[in-house]
């Protein structure tokens, strides 16, 4: 389990924590992680927007490395209650992964 928080809101209101690829990766396949942010949790980071129909919240690990959570073409901390410094965690959902 790796703890973190909400380090920056941007603009858009996308949610970037200080949890680091460099940090999840000693958990295992990110397909099998836990992220949990308030009231939001989804099991398997996904890789771009895509991923989600429109309106619907992801975990995953932005262009530096960093997890963040974001709501595709809406304000995820608006949306989602979130703020600077809230917690973040991540979990394998089997325990530690090999």
């Amino acid at each position: 389990l790796y703890t973190g928080c909400i380090l920056h809101i941007d603009h858009f209101g996308n949610c970037v924590s200080s949890l680091h690829k460099s940090d999840l990766k000693t958990l295992g396949d990110a397909a099998r992680l836990r992220v949990t942010a308030g009231d939001f949790t989804q099991v398997g980071l996904k890789h771009h927007y895509a991923e989600v129909p429109r309106g619907q919240p992801l975990a995953y690990l932005d262009s530096s490395g960093f997890l963040e959570i974001a709501l595709r073409e809406e304000n995820a901390a608006r949306r989602l209650g979130l703020k600077l410094l809230d917690r973040v965690s991540a979990a394998t959902t089997e325990g530690k992964i090999t």
